[in-house]
């Protein structure tokens, strides 16, 4: 059983809570009970360290800023290699698990046209964080805020897709059920 959950991205409360979007995104598919504590890294880096302070109990989950094809380049980088069971990444990143569900970006943000982003292999867009924030500069709406509008989003994504769509999210749902 997980007993951490260590997420790389904000700590900081003040533009809402990172750690909620991530304990009511995974609520859905996994019993309240199995839901492991959700602890923020904040950068890449600094989730890398908290996870190797806790070890044993514990799972990462980060950003890989590049394709998936590098992700066993990435776990050798930091040196993760004999956790690499209990690591697991948004590739490229958070928003591109936005990114593959446009029905959900369309009614959040009703101004954007989306049918390009459609089109694309969402897992192959570099840097989907900055992507996100172009193409919604110009809404009437809003403008694309990290921590904020992520807090908002990620509830409403659909899990399944989610795990039909990014394989490291599939393992970790697996890894969170045992």
């Amino acid at each position: 059983m997980v007993g951490f959950l260590i997420i790389e991205g904000g700590s900081d409360t003040r533009n809402g809570s990172l750690r909620r979007g991530f304990y009511e995104l995974l609520s859905k598919e996994i019993e309240e009970n199995l839901i492991p504590r959700i602890i923020m890294g904040d950068s890449k880096k600094e989730s890398i360290r908290k996870f190797l302070t806790i070890r044993d109990s514990s799972s990462l989950l980060i950003d890989l800023d590049k394709d998936k094809s590098f992700r066993d380049e990435d776990i050798s980088y930091n040196n993760l290699q004999v956790y690499k069971d209990k690591v697991f990444y948004m590739i490229q990143e958070m928003e591109a698990w936005f990114l593959s569900q446009t029905d959900i970006l369309a009614s959040y943000y009703p101004d954007i046209d989306w049918d390009d982003i459609r089109k694309k292999e969402i897992s192959e867009i570099p840097r989907p964080a900055n992507v996100l924030g172009v193409l919604t500069q110009k809404s009437k709406s809003r403008k694309y805020h990290k921590i904020k509008h992520a807090v908002e989003l990620l509830p409403q994504l659909d899990t399944k897709k989610l795990a039909t769509d990014f394989s490291d999210f599939q393992r970790l749902l697996n890894v969170l059920k045992e």
